[in-house]
């Protein structure tokens, strides 16, 4: 069964899997078993952190370092299936151990049945023959080897012995030069400890005459047994905003407004949509660009426009649903409507190739429905981020906005809010809220 799993995974990353690439964030080496393995976090295009051990070969062990990435294959409708290379492959390994497994169960099965029947009562002391012994000793055998090496399978694996490597990015608070110790504020390390504040040992005496309070870095944790200290210690040079972009400030203030043409816009709510948010899309988009929202009657949602089998609504079904609740903006061509939507949703028309849709338009742009579902940080187990779901929101809105209400051309330019590729929240988080920021 292991064997068979193992290959039916290999084939489904062949048929259905992704490339990407992942971070490494620790090494493991032991002395038994597979010994060498790395610890990797992928974020799937549904931005998805999936965290992995994957067993590995000495010479991509070697050559690895926490903080390096690797290409991997994952199954996008179960990110937990991965296999790191750039090309799954069988592991040979869980198919002979298997393998061998049931060779030495059908010898014991064989070897049972062939045993004599138990010797009659009056005779006390039954003669061995040569065929019985070879079968004896066969028997005893396997037993011998099967007992040695299951355990080693069916008893849950403790920690690897060795050394372990873990990447650390944090900030320095305090640097004592005679003990050679460095106080560092740092985030959760994978694999090892939580989000904490903790003095480190450096043994590197120059790293460590280096840096000064305040600092951002990253490092190597080294774990050896009862020793703890760290390697490859690197500064990370933080930037402000305006820094980045000196004209930051004069952006909030200065929008470049396209001309209004005579298109009337509305916005409607789909299910359970907190009226807040709905008055802050309006708000947004009245003192931004300086047009008039209205906001239609709220459209329920009957079973038409769910799936129960992936438990999201039907994004197509949902442009059909705002065209028939409201047939007198259907046909109005200066009308477009935008509906917003808490729950997830797909599109049908591309049923095989995308998992998801933040947003989907009408093919004459009069109609467009967005979902926020994937943009709330809540969905993927995350702390609630009120602020961060708005503006994501925000953007996809003024998006749609961009395109259906001025007419604008799709961008080639990932800050801009009228990117073509949107594919997950790292491209939404990427853009601005301008149609043509400026570099």
């Amino acid at each position: 069964m292991v064997g068979i799993l193992d290959l039916r995974e290999t084939q489904r990353l062949q048929a259905e899997g992704e490339l990407a690439r992942g971070k490494v964030i620790g090494r493991h080496w032991s002395a038994r078993g597979r010994p060498y393995s790395l610890d990797v976090e992928l974020q799937t295009r549904a931005g998805v952190r999936v965290t992995l051990a994957e067993s590995v070969g000495r010479g991509r062990y070697e050559r690895t370092k926490p903080g390096d990435t690797v290409p991997l294959h994952y199954l996008p409708s179960d990110p937990s299936v991965m296999k790191i290379g750039a090309k799954p492959q069988p592991d040979p390994v869980g198919f002979f151990m298997s393998l061998c497994a049931f060779i030495m169960a059908g010898v014991c099965y064989l070897t049972n049945k062939r045993l004599p029947k138990p010797w009659p009562a009056e005779r006390r002391s039954p003669p061995w023959t040569k065929t019985q012994s070879r079968h004896m000793v066969i028997f005893v055998m396997v037993a011998a080897g099967a007992g040695i090496a299951l355990p080693f399978f069916l008893i849950p694996r403790l920690p690897p012995r060795g050394r372990h490597e873990y990447l650390l990015e944090g900030q320095v608070l305090s640097i004592a030069l005679d003990r050679k110790e460095a106080s560092i504020k740092h985030d959760a390390i994978n694999g090892f400890r939580p989000a904490t504040t903790m003095s480190y040992n450096v043994p590197n005496a120059g790293e460590l005459a280096a840096l000064k309070p305040g600092d951002l870095i990253t490092a190597t944790v080294v774990v050896a047994r009862d020793d703890i200290h760290l390697e490859d210690i690197k500064k990370v040079v933080a930037f402000a905003v305006a820094e980045l972009d000196p004209l930051a400030p004069t952006l909030k203030e200065g929008w470049e407004r396209p001309p209004a043409p005579p298109n009337d816009l509305y916005l409607v709510a789909v299910g359970d949509v907190p009226p807040a948010l709905m008055s802050s899309l309006v708000a947004g988009a009245e003192q931004t660009l300086g047009i008039q929202v209205a906001v239609l009657r709220s459209l329920s949602v009957d079973r038409t426009l769910y799936d129960p089998a992936r438990s999201q609504l039907i994004a197509d079904e949902l442009i059909a649903a705002v065209r028939s609740q409201y047939p007198t903006l259907a046909r109005n061509p200066r009308a477009r409507v935008i509906a917003i939507t808490a729950q997830d949703m797909y599109i049908k028309a591309r049923r095989g190739t995308w998992r998801f849709a933040l947003s989907l338009r009408s093919n004459e742009n009069s109609v467009a429905v967005v979902s926020y579902a994937r943009m709330d940080p809540a969905f993927l187990g995350i702390t609630r981020d009120e602020e961060l779901l708005r503006s994501r929101l925000r953007k996809m809105v003024i998006k749609n906005i961009g395109i259906m209400y001025y007419g604008l051309p799709v961008s080639r330019d990932p800050r801009s809010v009228l990117y073509w590729n949107v594919l997950g929240l790292d491209d939404l988080d990427y853009m601005s809220e301008f149609f043509e920021p400026r570099q």
